[in-house]
């Protein structure tokens, strides 16, 4: 068979050519980890909101995956149940559209990724970001945390006034006071942890029961690696949080995080026991 190429048809090859060499390069998974069915309970005793958009399997993490290609690593969370949609839903406080401030298309859940890039015993840290009270065990203790918000941009700026808040309080206990210039440079020093050490994802997708999330290699230092260390750890989110004035909650600080307390509350986990 003979096949003529006319001027047109030269040109829509040309085409699908271009759009053939500007696919990006094929993914490569790192790793799939999976993790036992049923078990959002907490430490045993822990019960879900008193609410239709949280409940049995919505917060159970059942696998995590890493892929890379050739500018970063997209990492997969998949839970038990369909992910809440913001679409549609008010917030408790003053009824406003949830969809208005969570703008990722999802609003329920945190999930956060503390990486041992190094594999040494006691070298890292092993804190979490405030509200999660859980550490990362000596052993994987991280060079790299991802916390993964609904409202990334403003979590991000809420937890830099809270270490430059806890900054000053050391200053000032110290120091006895605390100057313009010394606010200056520790608001230098904050920003700088911040850039090294964490990473508020804003390349998001949600799929289903999948929470997928894109970390450049400028931050891990190239793609993930199946031999570091993952703590990963999940926690219900309280996207309306961030809407009050800063510490104007009371009680300890917490980044996005809905807390737990006894009897059956719609803003609260439960413990009945």
């Amino acid at each position: 068979m003979k096949l003529t190429l006319t001027a047109r048809s030269i040109r829509l090859l040309g085409l699908i050519l271009a759009l053939l060499c500007l696919q990006p390069a094929a993914a490569r998974e790192v790793f799939e980890l999976n993790d036992p069915k049923g078990d959002d309970f907490g430490a045993g005793d822990i019960v879900y909101p008193n609410r239709d958009d949280m409940g049995r399997g919505s917060h159970d993490l059942q696998l995590f995956e890493a892929d890379t290609n050739s500018k970063g690593t997209w990492f997969t969370t998949r839970f038990g149940a369909k992910i809440a949609s913001p679409r549609g839903r008010q917030t408790y406080v003053g009824k406003e559209d949830v969809q208005a401030i969570a703008r990722h298309g999802f609003y329920t859940i945190n999930v956060d990724v503390y990486i041992d890039t190094d594999r040494i015993v006691g070298s890292g840290r092993t804190d979490t970001v405030p509200g999660r009270q859980v550490s990362v065990r000596a052993e994987n203790a991280w060079e790299k945390a991802i916390i993964v918000t609904p409202r990334p941009q403003v979590a991000r700026a809420y937890y830099a006034m809270y270490l430059e808040q806890e900054g000053e309080k050391q200053l000032q206990a110290e120091l006895g006071r605390v100057t313009r210039e010394d606010r200056a440079a520790l608001s230098e020093r904050v920003e700088a942890e911040l850039n090294e050490k964490f990473l508020f994802p804003q390349q998001i997708r949600v799929r289903g029961r999948n929470l997928e999330f894109f970390v450049p290699n400028e931050f891990l230092g190239g793609p993930a690696e199946s031999d570091w260390g993952y703590s990963v750890f999940v926690t219900g989110s309280d996207v309306e949080q961030l809407g009050k004035p800063f510490g104007i909650t009371p009680g300890d600080f917490t980044l996005m995080v809905i807390p737990v307390a006894r009897g059956l509350r719609y803003d609260r986990f439960a413990i009945l026991n």
